[in-house]
């Protein structure tokens, strides 16, 4: 009795050693025990926004062959055949569809299949701006505005009179450029450059620097009344010349002026006083006048034309008789 008790148990474990039935995988359900085909893990989620890639493993065994079959135009996925054991990489697009959504990716070999879910989060409306304000310079640029948002943008409002945009209306992130023009007005200008997404808003303070005074240098000027000088301007200078005065010595334009026509904001002015008397003492200055004040040269120049000064109205030839 023992001798044949001993002899049923080996045989009892000798038959569990060498399979027969159920199969090595309970997840293959009725298929054989010599193919098998697993993935791990079977569901990947993105965010709205994730632009990096994920991973799932294919494993096998006696499948000689596997496909990857993918649907959605907005999930991608490489490799998508091969044999063996296999890491598939999966990317997604930016979602700007407003709503969550899902895809399936099916691994199919020796009639086995397998399901990966990819999941994606719904798109937020929160606006992301760099910079978040924006100084312009006097003499006006252009600056770039990097928007972030996952859904359409409007610029609603921006100083018009002053600022133009690239673009004021887009679907998910752009950069724009804002132009400011030349500011003339002599003061700090300043507005808002307003985003509105479907439920958020954000907005873009821009300002503009205020301009200085004209800065006049290297004044000269000859006997006969030829004048020289240069001149610097933001806001461009609008009146500019030489003044003067026989007994103010350092006239202002409210004494004699001479002008010259047109903007400048930089360069040099050249002119002729004409009708200047002999023998009369001039004290000159050069000036330039923009929207924020006057500028006077900081040398006074005195002259005395003479008889024999070229261009003086008693500068007259002999008579020749005739």
């Amino acid at each position: 009795m023992k001798k044949i008790s001993l002899f049923a148990i080996i045989s009892a474990l000798m038959l569990c050693s060498c399979g027969g039935g159920g199969g090595d995988d309970p997840e293959e359900g009725g298929y054989s025990t010599n193919n098998v085909l697993n993935v791990s893990p079977s569901s990947l989620t993105f965010s709205s926004d994730q632009t990096t890639s994920q991973t799932f493993k294919i494993s096998t065994r006696n499948v000689p062959n596997w496909k990857v079959t993918n649907t959605f135009s907005w999930v991608h996925v490489t490799p998508t055949e091969g044999s063996g054991d296999a890491i598939i990489t999966v990317t997604v697009d930016k979602n700007t569809s407003g709503s969550s959504r899902t895809a399936s990716i099916l691994v199919t070999g020796s009639n086995l299949s397998k399901e990966v879910t990819i999941t994606q989060s719904a798109p937020t409306d929160d606006i992301r701006v760099t910079p978040t304000s924006i100084t312009f310079k006097v003499e006006g640029e252009t600056r770039s505005l990097v928007i972030n948002c996952d859904l359409t943008w409007n610029i609603t409002s921006y100083p018009k009179e002053w600022c133009k945009l690239s673009s004021a209306s887009g679907n998910g992130d752009t950069t724009i450029d804002v132009t400011a023009t030349s500011n003339e007005t002599g003061t700090q200008r300043s507005g808002n450059i307003v985003i509105q997404g479907t439920t958020s808003t954000v907005t873009i303070p821009v300002s503009q620097e205020a301009g200085t005074a004209p800065t006049v240098t290297n004044f000269s000027i000859s006997a006969s009344g030829n004048y020289s000088f240069n001149v610097s301007a933001l806001p461009s200078a609008t009146s500019y010349g030489v003044c003067y005065s026989t007994t103010n010595k350092t006239p202002t334009t409210d004494d004699t002026k001479e002008s010259v026509s047109g903007l400048i904001s930089s360069g040099n002015v050249e002119g002729t006083v004409d009708n200047l008397q002999s023998s009369v003492t001039y004290y000159f200055r050069a000036f330039a006048t923009n929207a924020v004040g006057t500028t006077y040269s900081s040398n006074v120049v005195e002259i005395t034309p003479t008889n024999d000064t070229p261009g003086q109205d008693d500068n007259i030839p002999p008579s020749t008789g005739k």
